[in-house]
């Protein structure tokens, strides 16, 4: 790549060249850090051009890829931006501070006041979404698999991004436990193997596994069950938010509660503009538009 372009010595100790995504003479210290800043904002409109170059990849790659960062993922020879810590995992909007690794501000003080009962009126909280357990299917990195609990959540995005944000390494799993069986008796689902027996969870070095039983001793209660979690392709989620939610969606990326089949690693992020829904794995790169 360095033999195709012409640089130019224009101020002493530094290295200028003509760029032709910007149409302008930059020095090679303002396209390395234009690059690295594409990488970590992927809401600034004003990188997009940079966000995919080769020259600024080239440019960057002494001060980036030789110490990667948590929020970053090398991909090939590309470091890719897979986790911006900047943005809150609850309501998926990049904030300039964030508090306990996970909310923003705002979703931190809206959850202190449902905590206690009364926001700054004076007044109980009418709006506020509960909060609720969610259990995800995970793979740690020495490839056992199992479930985790992840508490306080509000939505299914959530989940994800705080296992992705406070444990990297992990990939996703979208297998359920057992097959799911109503139980006239209980009046509610429970799962069962292919025996019929009840499957009961435990918890075994950090990871919740199951136990089948013939019948349930006093005070045992069966696994509750939950959703799998969604692993697609970038192009079948994004046939499915354009079929299902549309316009509904953020002109901003956003998480959705979906998982990169490919990497299993990373949520997806999706937008909708220009008539058009894109959905991006940050992990491994992949995207499709609809």
């Amino acid at each position: 790549m360095a033999e195709l372009i012409e640089y130019q010595t224009i101020v002493e100790g530094l290295r200028h060249f003509d760029c032709t995504r910007q149409r302008a003479l930059v020095s090679t210290n303002t396209c390395s850090a234009r690059y690295a800043d594409a990488q970590l904002d992927r809401e600034n409109e004003r990188l997009d051009l940079c966000r995919r170059c080769p020259v600024g990849a080239m440019h960057a790659a002494p001060h980036t890829t030789d110490a990667p960062t948590n929020d970053c993922a090398v991909v090939g020879d590309k470091l890719v931006n897979a986790d911006n810590s900047k943005r809150c995992v609850r309501c998926g909007r990049i904030a300039s501070r964030i508090i306990g690794k996970t909310l923003c501000p705002s979703c931190w003080n809206r959850q202190r006041e449902w905590e206690k009962g009364t926001n700054a009126k004076g007044t109980a909280p009418t709006t506020f979404r509960p909060l609720k357990p969610r259990m995800v299917g995970i793979e740690l990195p020495d490839g056992r698999q199992g479930y985790v609990t992840v508490a306080d959540c509000q939505n299914d995005v959530e989940p994800l991004a705080k296992l992705q944000r406070l444990h990297p390494g992990i990939r996703f799993h979208s297998h359920q436990p057992g097959r799911t069986h109503w139980n006239p008796h209980r009046r509610a689902f429970e799962y069962r193997d292919e025996a019929g027996c009840t499957l009961l969870q435990v918890e075994v070095d950090g990871l919740l596994e199951h136990v089948a039983v013939a019948e349930l001793r006093p005070g045992e209660i069966p696994t509750p069950v939950h959703a799998p979690t969604s692993v697609l392709t970038v192009k079948e989620a994004a046939t499915w938010l354009r079929l299902t939610a549309g316009d509904e969606l953020s002109p901003e990326w956003r998480p959705t509660e979906f998982v990169c089949r490919t990497c299993r690693s990373s949520a997806l992020l999706a937008r909708y503009r220009g008539g058009q829904v894109a959905v991006e794995c940050r992990s491994c790169g992949n995207s499709a538009t609809e």
